[in-house]
């Protein structure tokens, strides 16, 4: 597969690409060429520098035969890949293709990726060198307490397929005996927080980054979330064939693995969850929504958010989530708002699934 318009940078869907056009402005700024350089006593020094330099610094000796060579110094560029150009597309009829040309013609996108550029190489590299890391923990004779020795125990226990396929579910007994237990929807909820700090997803999320209005501080910000499927359109769409078979697959997905793992809850379990995941699919805001910012900066306190959906105690959830601060960023509202329905109407067994899984 050739890369016919691969993007040249990816990032988060919350960041944008730099133009190419900030590029060349910033190669625009820096020096056009560097100064004619002059070698003394095995230093290089550029001859405008030098001529300047001279008359304010103070003279030092020249250097004796013997003694060892100053290192060169580098000349800094404008970070523009000028080999990456097209010159044969003018600027004014395709800046795209005039500045990528080259890249586009020349560059293939890896076959496990749908599109490929520098930051994607980056990331590439620094998996790749994270692997020698953990690997070469694992080997080593590290000191019991260590960072290597933790880090090389975790990734054998990870890897040592004979131990896991002997314990099978047993792990997860414990959990998911805790889960059927809770008596009531206050006591589900507070352990829901528990679950979500291991990594079990719920259906609001937080997490922590600078206030956008503010961002010399730290605030929490409170997301939709909770579906098991990739986003909102594969639990609503009705024309993609893809979608449909994806959610009659993923339904007889979680009858398998909550078998597998000797649920005894409600039957069968997909029925529960896929419900209260269509539901929370049709709360949730789309991709296009969620892109304006100005609509997911929603600053609330503690006590308005309990009004936004009284259903729900979050002081308790909050609390078990591990988060202090008593004012924090609603993303979705409206989803917030649904969300303490959903989870007023729906009963506490098939809560109890939906965690289960």
């Amino acid at each position: 597969m050739t890369a016919t318009k691969p993007r040249a940078f990816s990032f988060s869907p919350r960041l944008r690409a730099l133009p190419s056009a900030l590029l060349l402005a910033l190669a625009a700024c820096s020096d056009p060429a560097p100064p004619a350089a002059t070698t003394t006593n095995g230093a290089t020094v550029n001859s405008n520098s030098a001529a300047a330099n001279s008359a304010a610094a103070p003279q030092v000796p020249a250097a004796s035969a013997t003694s060892p060579a100053a290192p060169a110094q580098d000349t800094l560029g404008s970070g523009v890949e000028l080999a990456n150009f097209d010159q044969s597309v003018a600027p004014g009829a395709d800046f795209y293709r005039h500045v990528d040309g080259t890249w586009l013609a020349s560059t293939q996108i890896p076959a496990d990726k749908s599109n490929y550029g520098a930051f994607t190489q980056l990331d590439d590299t620094a998996q790749e060198q994270l692997r020698t890391i953990i690997e070469s923990a694992a080997v080593a004779d590290a000191a019991r307490g260590s960072d290597t020795q933790k880090v090389g125990d975790f990734f054998k226990s990870f890897m040592n397929e004979t131990a896991i396929e002997k314990l099978g579910a047993t792990p997860l007994n414990a959990g998911l005996a805790e889960i059927a237990a809770t008596p009531g929807k206050p006591e589900l909820l507070r352990l829901s927080a528990e679950l979500n700090r291991i990594g079990v997803d719920i259906p609001a999320a937080i997490y922590i980054n600078n206030d956008e209005m503010q961002s010399d501080q730290y605030i929490t910000y409170l997301t939709q979330s909770g579906l098991g499927l990739p986003d909102r359109d594969w639990y609503l769409s009705t024309d993609n064939p893809s979608h449909a078979q994806a959610r009659a697959a993923y339904a007889a997905y979680i009858d398998k693995i909550l078998a597998l793992a000797g649920y005894r809850g409600t039957a069968p379990p997909s029925a529960a969850v896929l419900r209260i995941e269509r539901r929370l699919a049709e709360a949730q805001w789309d991709r296009v929504r969620n892109r304006q910012a100005e609509l997911t900066y929603n600053k609330r306190t503690l006590n308005e958010l309990q009004a936004m959906a009284p259903m729900l105690d979050w002081a308790a959830l909050l609390q078990g989530l591990g988060v202090n601060q008593t004012t924090l960023v609603v993303n979705q509202p409206s989803f917030i708002e649904a969300y303490g329905t959903i989870w007023n109407e729906e009963s506490l067994a098939d809560w109890q699934t939906y965690f289960s899984f």
